[in-house]
């Protein structure tokens, strides 16, 4: 399990050269969950420094 939060001036998602998304200043947040992550591994994620 990750995550990653990252200030924006601005973002977009392309799919085949074609923009599917996009937003204006914000937060852009990945998160990436994978088989066998756990309430446990989340408990660590959002509680570390």
């Amino acid at each position: 399990m990750k995550a990653l939060i990252q200030r924006v001036s601005g973002a977009e998602v392309s799919v085949g050269g074609e923009i599917v998304g996009k937003t204006g200043k914000g937060l852009l947040v990945f998160f990436c969950v994978v088989k066998g992550d756990t309430g446990r591994d989340l408990d660590y994620l959002v509680r570390r420094d």
